[in-house]
């Protein structure tokens, strides 16, 4: 009878030791699962704020947004132009504005003196 008992109070230890491991398991796991969820949350918040960043970065960089601000863009036999040597007396330049071109024939050409 008293082996009976003992096995009795082991049996309900080991019932007690497997819901309190059953108990800390489910807690580890829900922990885990909350940060995880958080860490994918902060990480697809940076990638976000990157792609904001690249997106500003293109926009700007956007030659039809640069021609909105007053500038044009000079064409020689079909490549931009970009710096006085390229151009010679007679060269036939197209400038692309925001709302047109003008084609016309180079003449007067006078490089800027850079100041060392």
């Amino acid at each position: 009878m008293e082996e009976n008992h003992r096995f009795g109070s082991f049996s309900r230890r080991m019932e007690d030791a497997v819901e309190v491991l059953s108990v800390r398991q489910e807690n580890i796991l829900s922990n885990t699962g909350r940060r995880v969820a958080q860490a994918v949350l902060k990480r697809m918040m940076v990638e976000d704020h990157r792609l904001d960043r690249m997106q500003a970065l293109f926009e700007g960089a956007d030659p039809s947004r640069i021609l909105d601000r007053g500038y044009g863009i000079v064409i020689k036999d079909g490549l931009k132009v970009s710096d006085i040597s390229q151009i010679t007396e007679g060269s036939r330049l197209t400038i692309v504005m925001r709302d047109g071109k003008v084609t016309f024939t180079a003449s007067n050409i006078a490089a800027e003196r850079k100041e060392q």
